[in-house]
């Protein structure tokens, strides 16, 4: 246990919310200003920690935090689980956060809150994700799995994959944005210091308020239909699957097994079984399982007999987390632990942290999906289920589209530098987890330019379920840039690690915006500086400048798009051309400024007094950093 010196985690809160519930009741719980914190890495040292967690609220404080799955080999402690036999982890077995107070809010409230915090204005959106086992390995742990129930070992096994990816934006935008697509009962986010934990779960671990004790294991997992009439059909068919039920069943029993070792003789009952809940992207079967406990019972005994959750290892138990072990390639950590509170009466309330992410300072993240797989499990249909859950993060980038915007040549009858621009697309495609089908995409740009009679602007823009637009325009002189086109310079700074930068998106509102006004100004289009003080690009061009009889461009990774235009003016100048990076200074001092687009070719500009006035000042500003320090 640490006591928290005054101001050191200031930034540290937990928001535990319920977005199913009606928008004005207070159901979310906003914890903020620790005082304490706990945090256990050792086996050793766990049982300690939760009894340290007692100790805190005895003294009047809420205490709100995470256990790992992980912590559940410590509690068992059985001498032949492998992960038992490290002294050290380098993930937390749990860490948790002592308050002195608790705010209700209502759903409003709570994103005001989130709102409030969102202080990176970057848009939250992900790319790269990728599973950590492919789709052979997964296959062929089923069969071993179904090999074990053949032999007796286990009745089901709760086997899980782990997602990983890239982010930008805030880990509060990214939540902001995950919780608008998906409204659970268990949700929350838990801001630390290194990282943030997101949690979309609609799974109850336990909850006690008094003497009552309650679990909603769930077990079943169907997708949505495309109408209503769909979804009534798959409801259907999902209350008569054998395999979903089966499984129900069988985490059920277990569950009632695990409260009866803390509950009062003859209290254990099952309430509502093969409940059905729907939710935006799937339905889901939960049962509810009940019982009585004494109001003092400790937090410490009631986690050592019944964590983790039955519902993700699967039955029995001890035996099936041996087998997890064996089949998983890493560590769970939080997910499928359990994230929740205890107040200072001693009541409690804890998540089976499904469809949660850990968001990394660094921009990277990982989130777990998994699965049961019973004897009767089709591997194909068990790996499909995977994939749907983790829909709602797939999903994420779907408020984008990607475009291309390309001259079509009447001179020549075609498209200029056509290939480049589907490379582009494909590529960019894939990284955000677009659906694109190029031969057709190709095949409807044909038709688009066909009997066209002169210069055109075409441009092509893709939705994210691969349904795509193609508008052409013709270029007329009035196209073409200004013979003396000035470039203005936004005072707007670029966040270079924003990797929506390197793709052509609908994410552009500051560019389009700075456009529009330097354009009511007379600018022909405007420049910006990263947060390292460096230019990048324009709103619509890539840049280059000319010094010594050298063209100098950005490279990419200072937060510039790969132009088509670009790449086509450094491949033809390929000696005089090097990408390096280019301060205020360099810009003022430049011998000329190009601007390159696929559209307008190569541009010549002159910075506006607005740019040069721009540039001048931060370059006084380095000068006054360089000799304060």
């Amino acid at each position: 246990m640490q006591q928290l010196k005054e101001q050191q985690d200031d930034n540290v809160f937990i928001l535990l919310e319920n977005t199913r519930c009606s928008s004005g009741h207070r159901a979310s719980l906003l914890f903020e200003r620790p005082e304490y914190e706990v945090i256990c890495y050792r086996n050793d040292a766990l049982q300690g920690a939760l009894r340290e967690l007692d100790e805190l609220r005895g003294q009047g404080y809420y205490v709100c935090g995470y256990l790992a799955y992980e912590a559940g080999y410590a509690l068992a402690d059985k001498p032949d689980f492998k992960f038992c036999k490290r002294a050290h982890s380098d993930t937390p077995l749990m860490h948790f956060y002592a308050f002195r107070d608790v705010r209700r809010l209502s759903q409003h409230q709570a994103s005001r809150f989130l709102e409030a915090h969102t202080h990176d204005t970057t848009p939250a959106a992900l790319r790269h994700l990728t599973l950590n086992a492919r789709r052979e390995e997964y296959l062929d742990n089923i069969d071993k799995i179904k090999s074990y129930i053949r032999e007796g070992d286990t009745y089901q096994v709760n086997y899980t994959l782990k997602y990983r990816f890239e982010y930008q934006g805030a880990p509060i935008a990214l939540y902001r944005k995950l919780r608008s697509r998906q409204k659970v009962e268990f949700g929350g986010l838990l801001n630390f210091p290194e990282y943030s934990v997101l949690s979309l779960s609609p799974e109850l671990f336990l909850r006690k308020q008094g003497t009552a004790l309650e679990s909603k294991p769930m077990k079943g997992t169907f997708p949505r239909g495309a109408s209503v009439e769909e979804d009534t059909d798959i409801l259907d068919t999902m209350r008569h699957d054998m395999k979903t039920r089966s499984e129900n069943v069988m985490i059920v029993d277990l569950l009632r097994n695990d409260v009866s070792r803390v509950a009062s003789p003859g209290s254990v009952a099952v309430k509502n079984l093969f409940e059905i809940q729907t939710f935006e992207t799937l339905h889901q079967m939960i049962s509810t399982v009940t019982g009585r406990i004494a109001p003092d019972a400790r937090i410490e005994h009631i986690f050592r007999e019944l964590f983790p959750c039955g519902s993700i290892t699967g039955a029995p138990k001890i035996r099936t987390m041996q087998i997890i072990e064996e089949l998983e390639r890493e560590p769970r950590g939080v997910y499928t632990g359990a994230i929740g509170y205890l107040t200072p009466n001693n009541d409690f309330c804890f998540n089976v942290p499904i469809r949660t992410c850990i968001a990394y300072a660094n921009g990277h993240a990982e989130m777990g999906i998994g699965g049961g797989v019973l004897h009767e499990s089709d591997p194909e249909a068990e790996y499909a289920e995977c994939l749907l859950k983790a829909r709602f993060l797939s999903g994420l980038n779907q408020d984008l589209q990607l475009f291309e915007t390309m001259r079509y040549s009447n001179a020549e009858a075609r498209i200029e530098h056509l290939e480049n621009h589907l490379q582009r697309l494909t590529r960019s495609a894939h990284d955000l987890h677009f659906a694109f089908e190029g031969p057709r995409v190709r095949h409807a740009l044909d038709e688009a330019i066909d009997g066209l009679g002169h210069d055109t602007r075409v441009r092509l823009s893709l939705a994210h379920d691969g349904q795509f637009d193609i508008v052409t325009t013709p270029l007329g002189p009035e196209s073409e840039a200004p013979s003396a086109a000035q470039l203005g310079m936004s005072t707007h700074i670029i966040d270079q690690h924003a990797f929506l930068l390197h793709y052509k998106t609908s994410a552009r509102d500051v560019y389009d915006s700075e456009y529009r006004r330097h354009q009511e100004q007379g600018d022909y289009d405007v420049a910006f500086l990263n947060r390292e003080g460096r230019v990048t690009e324009a709103s619509r061009h890539n840049l280059f400048i000319e010094k010594d009889g050298m063209l100098l461009t950005p490279p990419l990774d200072e937060g510039v798009l790969p132009g088509i235009a670009r790449e086509t003016l450094i491949a033809a100048s390929c000696e005089r051309c090097c990408e390096r990076p280019i301060t205020p200074r360099d810009l003022l001092d430049a011998d000329a400024i190009w601007l390159t687009n696929a559209v307008r070719g190569v541009v010549p500009v002159m910075l506006s007094e607005q740019a040069i006035h721009t540039l001048t000042a931060w370059v006084g500003q380095e000068a006054t950093y360089a000799v304060s320090h």
